[in-house]
């Protein structure tokens, strides 16, 4: 694919958004931070993108994950541990440990109801667990919506978002990770759907 300027300028305010959120948690100001969608976003963004690739090799495209994302949040949680234990003098529990080992330090972002707390020098990487389960449910939306991707599965899709965010699975992150996975693939779909009107005709 290209590179798309307006693309890289999207993932860049997305970014500043997210940094932004962190400063409004660190000064309390709760009304900004409400307002602030950097990671929902972000989440849009990878899903467009993946819209438009067609993978077929999902083994090589897992390990290429874990090598780019998983690898990295493991070094940077080994060294952000390490710092606390040292430095500031908490230390992880065995837990802590093997949630960020697991990539399920954001577990409890996804199962409300999940009584964990993530070891607070990591609990930023609570995004890592999300994209990485976007990323598992890759396969299942390549083959369940192959075809063309109506209103009514976009609304089917919301709705059961609604209703597991009333029950206590947050579902909303990953839907909007969908959402930009369908923009994409409508976009995709027009220049077809167009080329065959004009056959038609």
């Amino acid at each position: 694919m290209k590179r798309n300027s307006a693309i890289s300028i999207l993932r860049v305010m997305a970014m500043s958004l997210i940094v932004f959120t962190h400063l409004c948690h660190l000064y309390n100001w709760v009304a900004i931070r409400a307002l602030v969608f950097g990671v929902p976003l972000f989440l849009c963004i990878s899903g467009y993108l993946y819209s438009k690739k067609t993978i077929t090799n999902w083994k090589k495209f897992f390990i290429g994950r874990v090598e780019k994302i998983v690898l990295p949040v493991w070094i940077f949680a080994f060294f952000l541990m390490l710092y606390s234990s040292i430095v500031i003098g908490e230390r992880p529990s065995v837990l802590d440990i093997c949630l960020q080992a697991l990539n399920l330090q954001g577990i409890n972002n996804l199962f409300y109801f999940i009584p964990i707390s993530p070891f607070w020098d990591c609990a930023n990487l609570w995004f890592m667990t999300i994209i990485m389960i976007c990323y598992l449910l890759l396969p299942i939306v390549q083959f369940v919506f192959k075809k063309s991707i109506t209103i009514w599965m976009i609304l089917g899709l919301f709705i059961l978002s609604i209703v597991l965010e009333i029950i206590g699975i947050g579902f909303l992150y990953i839907f909007t990770f969908l959402i930009g996975y369908f923009v994409g693939k409508i976009e995709k779909q027009r220049p077809i759907k167009l080329q065959q009107r004009l056959r038609v005709k």
